[in-house]
């Protein structure tokens, strides 16, 4: 079901709030410093090089046109319009818009890095005592597959 206007606009001004442009320009950017950092190999005669920089140039362009906040932003609103009732969103916004709001936008890479980590520090430990634990039963298993010794 599509989303009313006024249910559309403040998806759009809560993406605006929460500096989602930000994201996807930054993804842009990462793109075309990878696309930048391709080697292009030595001795490259004039012609190679140019075919290599026209390649550039139109990877460049399809990344723009795939990836431009214009062409995404309909798409990032209507996950929040199919997620949450217009005034839900309206909330959303004023309480982004708050101090507090402001700093869990703020924060949130930070935090949301921090809060990955600290199941991957017990992991580690975790999947060593597994191993550990499977050695051992798997050398159990293999006692009792040896014939008893008389």
């Amino acid at each position: 079901m599509a989303a009313s206007k006024s249910h559309t606009q403040a998806a759009l001004k809560l993406l605006e709030v929460t500096s989602s442009q930000r994201l996807v320009d930054g993804m842009v950017s990462e793109m075309k410093q990878l696309l930048s950092g391709i080697p292009t190999g030595e001795n490259l005669s004039t012609r190679q090089q140019q075919l290599f920089e026209d390649f550039q140039a139109n990877m460049n362009s399809l990344i723009e046109s795939n990836l431009s906040w214009e062409k995404l932003k309909p798409e990032y609103a209507e996950i929040y319009t199919d997620s949450y009732s217009e005034d839900e969103i309206i909330q959303l916004t004023t309480f982004y818009q708050t101090s507090l709001g402001k700093k869990l936008l703020d924060n949130a890479s930070a935090t949301n890095t921090a809060l990955a980590d600290i199941p991957q520090k017990h992991l580690d430990t975790l999947m060593t005592e597994m191993q550990t634990a499977a050695q051992i039963v798997m050398q159990e298993i293999n006692d009792l597959k040896q014939p008893p010794s008389e």
